[in-house]
């Protein structure tokens, strides 16, 4: 999704000028670090990348359930 898109949806939910998709990204990180969830999982879940060809192991249903788990282990006020 082009990051104009990305940003109409957000500004439907938040005014402040000083969120942007890359402030949210930021978010994101310090969330998962503070949650303890590891580097790479953390780095699955925003897009980010070692270069370390074990981080493309694992089947999507296992990824996905890792990715929850930790998304649930950050932001348990979504739940």
């Amino acid at each position: 999704m082009e990051s104009a898109a990305l940003m109409k949806h957000v500004r439907v939910f938040v005014s402040d000028k000083k969120v942007t998709n890359h402030s949210l990204r930021h978010r994101m990180a310090d969330r998962l670090l503070t949650a303890g969830v590891e580097n790479g999982i953390k780095n699955m879940i925003g897009g980010w990348s070692e270069g370390n060809v074990s981080e493309r192991y694992g089947g999507d249903d296992a990824r996905l359930e890792v990715a929850t788990k930790a998304m649930l282990t950050a932001f348990p006020e979504a739940v």
